[in-house]
């Protein structure tokens, strides 16, 4: 019979990964890839908040907000980010 293997994370291990600048890099290198897939008129931002880094792209000016709108830019170039 097999055993059972227990893992017990490191809380502060895993909070340091997630907030170090590598992952936030990585979150800023997917959030342009996202930002240029969905077209002109996108901002990409980026911050390190209390447990861990975050990105985001949203509609910069009325044109893309207006292609977002209409033909789901931004929600469709969501994929550019998985690579």
């Amino acid at each position: 019979m097999a055993q059972r293997i227990r893992v017990k994370l490191n809380r502060a291990g895993v909070r340091e990964l997630l907030r170090s600048s590598e992952v936030r890099a990585d979150l800023e290198r997917r959030a342009s890839a996202i930002a240029r897939a969905a077209g002109d008129g996108m901002e990409t931002d980026s911050e390190v908040g209390p447990n861990r880094a975050r990105a985001s792209v949203r509609t910069a000016t009325l044109e893309a907000m207006k292609a977002e709108a209409e033909h789901r830019s931004l929600t469709s170039a969501i994929d550019a980010g998985r690579h």
